[in-house]
């Protein structure tokens, strides 16, 4: 809104865009929480109604978007190239998730052809009704992320205006440029030397840089090793694979321990005076947490309780993870090392959501039904291993 100036047109087209993604999410939440409450004998028929609605919501989202994007993005250079942009491309990937699964809706409440009129073959059986609900669930969870996507996009400058700072294609290759991932880092006596550890505000030095690329790579082992071991679950040939929930414990330790230069363990403060720090609190109760919840996931499958509500706990953390990857603000003023930022941030937030939705599903689904969503799950979780590996700091 602060691009307005005076531009009537576009508090039209902002205002038109914002109703019709209100009549679309709201309806979809709506719609998921009858769904949860209804008795599937009921049928889907009342659904149908509402879809001839989303269709029409959709269409008004897909054009007034266009048109916002050419206000505030304007050229290929501002989309790829500044944070605004990066967050209208991640949300154009997850409004093209959206269609998909409102087209596979569409097609099963109004039969094989998504514009001809309903012939009863989509959503007549138990299990095509099931399926429906359970892809209604995720098509609503979507759009939720996607609308809180939407609100970070708001803390960026427009990408019109950022001009000089905007990085260049050659900044952007050198980050994705694959190098060989850092298994070693500087010595606490060269990161002492060259920052101020006990001050966030310090410029960021080649060994502080070096430093972050470890602790991301080292971590990028670890669940790139979860996901090819939970993918060889999956196959059923290899039993002893189930045990990978126990890395994230593993993966818990090493960041608790070796990511925190000037932690206790370093002996620059005591043990207690270091969790006098409010932030360095919360970091070892998120870390508690997480070692947490890889013990009940290797509970869950080792065949204690299979059918325990804690089997929801992955797909949960991975969804908020993604939502958390995607939708956090940098409180930084230079808009370049902002978009770096995104650049590593975005796209694992998409894979969190892959993996977190895709289980979801396979837990969701009976198990005649789950083999699609279930096979996703894994190698997703093998490409976030990937990126991690693959990080490097602009």
């Amino acid at each position: 809104m602060g691009r307005l100036d005076g531009q009537a047109w576009l508090l039209t087209v902002t205002a038109l865009h914002q109703a019709a993604v209100g009549i679309w999410m709201g309806g979809l939440v709506c719609a998921t929480m009858l769904v949860l409450r209804a008795d599937a004998s009921h049928g889907n028929a009342w659904l149908r109604p509402f879809s001839v609605v989303a269709a029409a919501a959709v269409g008004g989202i897909a054009v007034t978007g266009v048109a916002l994007s050419l206000a505030y993005v304007a050229t290929p250079g501002a989309a790829i190239g500044t944070s605004y942009g990066a967050m209208v491309l991640a949300k154009i990937v997850l409004f093209a998730a959206l269609l998909v699964m409102a087209v596979l809706n569409h097609r099963a409440l109004h039969g094989r052809l998504a514009l001809g009129p309903w012939s009863g073959r989509g959503s007549t059986g138990d299990g095509g009704s099931l399926l429906l609900r359970r892809r209604l669930e995720v098509e609503a969870g979507l759009a939720v992320v996607t609308v809180l996507l939407a609100a970070s996009i708001g803390s960026a400058p427009p990408a019109v205006d950022v001009g000089g700072q905007r990085a260049t294609p050659e900044e952007i290759r050198a980050v994705f440029t694959p190098h060989w991932p850092r298994l070693t880092s500087p010595t606490l006596a060269e990161l002492a030397a060259a920052s101020d550890l006990a001050n966030p505000n310090s410029p960021r030095t080649a060994e502080i840089t070096a430093w972050s690329e470890f602790g991301h790579n080292v971590a990028g082992l670890f669940v790139l090793a979860m996901g090819l071991l939970a993918t060889l679950e999956r196959t059923g040939r290899a039993p002893w694979a189930r045990h990978w929930p126990l890395l994230i414990t593993v993966l818990a330790g090493f960041v608790a321990y070796s990511v925190d230069p000037e932690g206790w363990q370093t002996g620059a403060v005591g043990f207690w005076e270091h969790l006098l720090s409010p932030e360095v609190v919360q970091h070892r109760i998120l870390l508690v947490l997480t070692a947490l919840f890889g013990f009940a996931e290797w509970r869950v499958r080792n065949g204690h309780h299979p059918d325990s509500p804690w089997r929801y706990v992955f797909p949960i953390v991975a969804i908020w993870s993604g939502v958390l990857l995607l939708a956090h603000v940098h409180e930084v003023s230079d808009s370049k090392t902002a978009f770096f930022m995104e650049l590593s941030h975005l796209p694992l937030g998409l894979v969190s959501l892959l993996a977190g939705w895709s289980r979801w599903l396979e837990l969701r689904l009976p198990p005649a039904g789950s083999g699609g969503p279930g096979r996703i799950w894994g190698p997703a979780l093998a490409v976030f291993g990937l990126l991690l590996i693959l990080y490097r700091e602009g």
